[in-house]
């Protein structure tokens, strides 16, 4: 607004008052404004993007490195990790793991190959001294108390030779790559360890039980390292419990097939029983039963080899093993 005084003589004075409003200057500070708004976001979009790429990219060779240790395995520990041009840290570190696998796997082939080795060196002696008290025993003649002490030196024997069987199998699968599982029927390969188990003890008795409608039970695995399995849950069946008696129950359910084993007889400690698949573990509860301790560490390494898991529960005297076997594929 602009006001201007006009005097006039003998006559009264005036005021011319002028009103103007600058609408496109306010339309141009308006886009200014928004101008100004949208330079920032897209500025600190920018940076914020250029910002990322880079750290992503100064981190890509890191992100790699932590991806390619997690597929190391035990049978991959032979595989160098590929070594950038570039003279960084990066660089330096994944030269450094290398060399570090190299020595780890020239040690751990040392170590499996001294089991196998040392295993099949000791089973040939083991088996001639079996077989020599077995002659020894079919002579007859004998006093009672020396067919004693010959039937002791046969059982331990058979404790050393089951040993040594023990170590060969878990050397044989540290050095195998995972096979083509075929499908097996679960209840053929359970029926089949029974008969086995039965031999070298007729008191033994299966319940044996099939739970729900589904009647498909075929899982992915190797018959006879199955076989195995079963043979050793069974074994420690008769050997724990108070009636030689085993209840085995399959039900399906939505992850696949679960199977409990279940006897009577003195249960583990609770301190005890996350120790029991470790090797040479043997609980307070075996008391004079002989054994070597592997049975159930082979158990759980052959499980896990099929992707199964197996887990242990006590209830008021009585031993559970849940073995879950995953989807058949």
């Amino acid at each position: 607004m602009v006001g201007v005084f006009y005097d006039f003589k003998g006559t009264n004075d005036y005021y011319v008052l002028v009103a103007a409003e600058d609408k496109y200057g306010h339309q141009q500070l308006d886009f200014l404004m928004k101008i100004l708004v949208l330079s920032f976001l897209l500025g600190t979009a920018l940076v914020w993007f250029s910002t990322y790429t880079f750290i992503r990219k100064q981190l890509k060779p890191l992100d790699d490195f932590q991806n390619k240790i997690t597929d190391i395995t035990a049978l991959k520990l032979n595989n160098p990790l590929p070594v950038g041009k570039e003279s960084d840290e990066i660089t330096i570190l994944t030269k450094a793991f290398n060399e570090m696998m190299i020595r780890i796997d020239t040690s751990f082939n040392a170590q499996k190959e001294f089991t196998a080795n040392a295993s099949h060196e000791l089973r040939t002696p083991v088996s001639r001294l079996s077989l020599q008290l077995e002659s020894v025993l079919r002579q007859g003649g004998h006093s009672a108390e020396t067919v004693d002490y010959l039937k002791s030196m046969r059982t331990d024997l058979e404790q050393v030779g089951d040993l040594i069987q023990s170590l060969l199998l878990l050397a044989r699968m540290n050095e195998q790559a995972k096979k083509l599982l075929t499908p097996e029927r679960v209840d053929e390969v359970i029926f089949t360890a029974f008969d086995k188990v039965k031999k070298t003890h007729p008191d033994f008795h299966m319940n044996f039980e099939i739970s729900g409608d589904d009647t498909n039970l075929e899982i992915s695995g190797t018959k006879s390292l199955l076989e195995i399995v079963f043979v050793n849950l069974l074994r420690n069946a008769y050997l724990y419990s108070d009636d030689k008696n085993v209840n085995v129950r399959i039900s399906p359910n939505p992850d696949g097939l679960q199977l409990l084993i279940e006897n009577s007889g003195k249960t583990i400690p609770q301190d005890e029983q996350q120790k029991i698949f470790e090797p040479f573990m043997r609980g307070v509860n075996s008391g004079v039963i002989q054994g070597s301790g592997l049975g159930l560490r082979i158990v759980k390494r052959i499980l896990d080899y099929h992707g199964a898991s197996i887990s242990y529960q006590s209830e008021t005297s009585f031993h559970v093993f849940i073995v879950q076997f995953p989807q058949s594929i």
